[in-house]
């Protein structure tokens, strides 16, 4: 069924916008007109458009739900359907009537999905689309559920572990601006010509010199931001930011396991859902979202096609740890390789909690101390002789 957006003013005055899905706008028109409201325009919502600022928690919601209705015997369709009554007011809402239309038409669940392929993934759509041969669409949902809401919590866990840091450094850094361009300024005549420390000195002259290229400096700033900024989204930039931080001694073993533990997840639930082992490669390989950890992994699938063992091809990747590729290799002869990927994934997962931990209660408290040091003696060098009569006194 189409869907259109509209927008409306009721007998009051107050205007409103919103969607709803209807055979026509005739239909639409008349659904308004019950609701008490007047229609000011009605446009068919276009597909790209369904999918807008969507988070992946709504998914995770969304997906949660359905496995639930799904388990309980519930149709794909009734369950869509109830979905759509309870997500009526949010973003989702239109991304549930497609998908009851297209269900309605007979188009299967994974095809249906490729329609929003921009935020349902390949791992996702190929998990579904694997559950629709064996049966098993409720567990299937539920799997790929587990693995959005895991690789959430990694992603809270590391935020809120950086988050800290980076509020002391910006906050520090205003401060440092503050005093060399309001404070220290004020006490420049003060200072003139008289008998003061060295490091007073340099801290007057680097806040003279400061004030007198006031534009260069912001500019010089601005332009870093930006080019931070633009690494996001420039992918020579962003291979380069991501090269050096990977070779950094405390985020790099972040970064490097975050994305070894959801190729580990991805790949294990994967093979236990019945994807082929060579389908599975690129697969997981997308989710790990490191552009060089991917290039890497990448190198080895064309070996892998050769004839060469999982095992063997992960012990040229420097990234790997040797542990991950001794337990591949046990699980190769054995036949477990499913079991022992998310074996992996849970060790690396606790290594990296204990690593956060880490960071937590020792890293921070150093990071709080190095700056405090910083502050205090931009602070002392210029509060100091002001106590000191004999600075004042001319030789």
């Amino acid at each position: 069924m189409p869907i259109y957006q509209y927008k409306a003013i009721s007998e009051k005055g107050k205007k409103s916008k919103g969607i709803l899905d209807a055979p026509s706008i005739s239909d639409v028109q008349k659904k308004l007109f019950e609701k008490k409201l007047i229609p000011l325009d009605i446009s068919l919502l276009k597909k790209n458009a369904l999918t807008k600022n969507l988070s992946l928690k709504e998914i995770l919601s969304f997906s949660r739900e359905l496995a639930k209705l799904l388990s309980a015997s519930l149709p794909l369709y009734d369950s869509l359907v109830a979905l759509e009554e309870k997500y009526r007011s949010q973003k989702i809402h239109p991304v549930i009537v497609d998908l009851c239309d297209q269900i309605q038409k007979g188009i299967s669940f994974s095809k249906a999905l490729e329609s929003f392929s921009n935020f349902f993934d390949p791992l996702f759509r190929s998990i579904v689309k694997n559950s629709e041969q064996t049966g098993n669409l409720a567990e299937a949902l539920h799997e790929a559920s587990e693995l959005i809401a895991k690789q959430l919590s990694l992603k809270k866990q590391v935020i809120g572990t950086l988050i800290y840091p980076a509020i002391l450094m910006g906050f520090s850094f205003v401060i440092l601006l503050s005093l060399f361009f309001f404070v220290i300024p004020t006490l420049k005549d003060l200072f003139e010509d008289r008998n003061v420390h060295f490091f007073t000195k340099l801290i007057l002259n680097l806040s003279a010199f400061l004030n007198a290229h006031v534009k260069f400096f912001f500019s010089s700033l601005f332009t870093v931001f930006c080019l931070i900024g633009i690494s996001f989204f420039y992918r020579p930039l962003k291979n380069a930011f991501l090269k050096v931080l990977l070779n950094a001694p405390v985020l790099g073993r972040l970064t490097k396991k975050t994305a070894l533990i959801r190729y580990c997840r991805a790949m294990s639930s994967l093979l236990e859902g019945g994807v082929s082992f060579m389908e599975t490669l690129p697969l997981a390989r997308k989710v790990m979202d490191h552009p060089l950890l991917e290039a890497h992994f990448a190198k080895i699938e064309s070996k892998i096609l050769e004839g060469k063992s999982f095992s063997e091809q992960l012990l040229k990747i420097p990234y790997v740890p040797i542990l991950m590729s001794r337990m591949v290799a046990i699980a190769e002869k054995s036949g477990k390789l499913p079991q022992m990927l998310r074996q992996i994934a849970d060790i690396e997962d606790e290594d990296l909690r204990k690593n956060l931990l880490f960071l937590t209660s020792v890293l921070q408290p150093v990071i709080l101390l190095i700056l405090g040091t910083i502050v205090g003696l931009v602070l002392l060098a210029v509060l100091l002789p002001l106590t000191d009569v004999s600075s004042f006194m001319n030789y």
